[in-house]
């Protein structure tokens, strides 16, 4: 008797549970590099973005769908190593160290952006 009143309790949890499901929010729309959003009309948009495994470079990816805004890797002069413990071993002594490492290359037109998004990793902070 008791594992039908569990079976019987658990069957009306789900049939509950999925009854109340929430609407998902619509997912934007992509737009074109340079067009934006509404929300971003008439205001050129830069995300610059660090990003050593992919996560952010795919985050910055998602944000330029939304808002047609201007991608720029922010790429260091000296790479750091492709395997996860000497990257953090290395990213561990510049916090350390307070290093500020040199980078290829910077954007030339900051003045020309309204707004900027900036994304990199959070070792350790």
């Amino acid at each position: 008797m008791k594992h039908y009143l569990l079976l019987l309790l658990t069957l009306l949890t789900f049939v509950s549970c999925s009854a109340n499901e929430p609407e998902l929010p619509e997912q934007p729309q992509p737009v074109q590099p340079g067009e934006g959003s509404d929300y971003f009309s008439g205001k050129k948009v830069l995300i610059a973005y660090f990003s050593w495994g992919g996560t952010t470079r795919r985050m910055a990816q998602q944000i330029q769908a939304i808002t047609g805004g201007d991608l720029f890797e922010i790429e260091p002069e000296n790479p750091y190593p492709t395997s996860y413990t000497p990257c953090t071993e290395v990213a561990l002594e510049e916090r350390d160290t307070n290093a500020r490492p040199a980078i290829k290359s910077s954007v030339a037109n900051w003045d020309e952006y309204d707004v900027v998004f900036l994304g990199g990793p959070v070792w350790w902070h």
